[in-house]
């Protein structure tokens, strides 16, 4: 299985209409955990923080820096 980010328009243009979607659902830590190795930060002092300070976190989740950065 692969993964994709969702974009619902460009999904739509590709594949069939009668298409049937599932999602597989991670637990959150784990995913966090995952994510943190992949991008390296799992090296960093402090990766958690390092991650919420990213320009991948606001990406993502819309963020504003409210922690200063």
């Amino acid at each position: 299985m692969e993964h994709v980010n969702h974009d619902n328009e460009m999904i739509n243009f590709m594949m069939p209409a009668d298409t049937q979607y599932f999602s597989s659902l991670r637990h959150p830590l784990m995913q966090l955990k995952s994510h943190l190795h992949y991008t390296g930060l799992d090296k960093t002092s402090n990766p958690v923080l390092q991650f919420l300070g990213s320009e991948d976190a606001r990406k993502y989740t819309g963020m504003k820096s409210s922690l200063g950065f």
